[in-house]
């Protein structure tokens, strides 16, 4: 027997069903599957110069350090790896706007990260982590080496542009900083002997899938 009111219902629940689909917001964590983790790491290398090439290579790969995506760019141009940095960041960001991004700088790397973060201090969801910063600030320790008074000069004929000065400029940013207290880059009073002989600057662990998510803080462990 034909019903009526359970046609009337059917109907109403499959218009509710329609507008329901209409009008609710599009899923915005992730929107990419697979291919958008919950944390997702930037890798950015130090000073790197090729001897054997004429002229010298001066690109710095960045493929040292365990990353989703190291960060090329020219090793003694700051500025430059500020650049592709941020490109990638944004690029990265644009297609998985629910990841978390870690971005850890080693070095010169570090340098590049410092300046970046000091640049975008409100960007949400994101860490830094800087490993052997030489923009980094005294206390503990000394400054590192872009407090050398020659930082200045070096910058003016073109070499480390964007190195100068040291600070701790980061706003809200999560950011860890971290220098073995022998360390010449990070810290100017430990001179040069460790950085030369002893290998401490390369005694750092960094892989950034090490440190959680929105970890800060300044680490100055020292050498014995």
């Amino acid at each position: 027997m034909f019903n009526v009111t359970r046609l009337l219902a059917a109907v109403a629940l499959a218009a509710s069903t329609i507008t329901a689909s209409l009008i609710a917001p599009p899923a915005v964590a992730n929107a990419g599957g697979p291919s958008c983790p919950d944390t997702f790491a930037f890798g950015v290398g130090g000073f790197q110069i090729d001897l054997e090439t004429f002229p010298p290579n001066l690109g710095q790969p960045s493929l040292y350090i365990p990353s989703d995506q190291p960060v090329g760019y020219n090793s003694i141009d700051i500025n430059d790896g500020v650049r592709e940095l941020n490109r990638l960041f944004w690029e990265y960001r644009g297609r998985c706007p629910g990841s978390h991004i870690k971005v850890l700088g080693h070095s010169g790397g570090a340098a590049v990260v410092h300046v970046w973060v000091s640049q975008h201090k409100d960007v949400p969801n994101a860490t830094a982590i800087l490993v052997s910063d030489p923009k980094r600030a005294a206390g503990p320790g000394g400054d590192g080496l872009a407090g050398n008074p020659l930082a200045g000069p070096a910058e003016l004929i073109g070499i480390f542009s964007g190195a100068a000065g040291t600070d701790a400029d980061f706003g809200a940013f999560p950011v860890l900083t971290i220098c073995n207290a022998g360390d010449w880059v990070c810290n100017e009073d430990a001179g040069p002997h460790g950085y030369l002989y002893t290998g401490v600057h390369g005694a750092y662990d960094i892989n950034p899938w090490s440190y959680p998510n929105f970890i800060s803080g300044n680490w100055f462990p020292p050498v014995y």
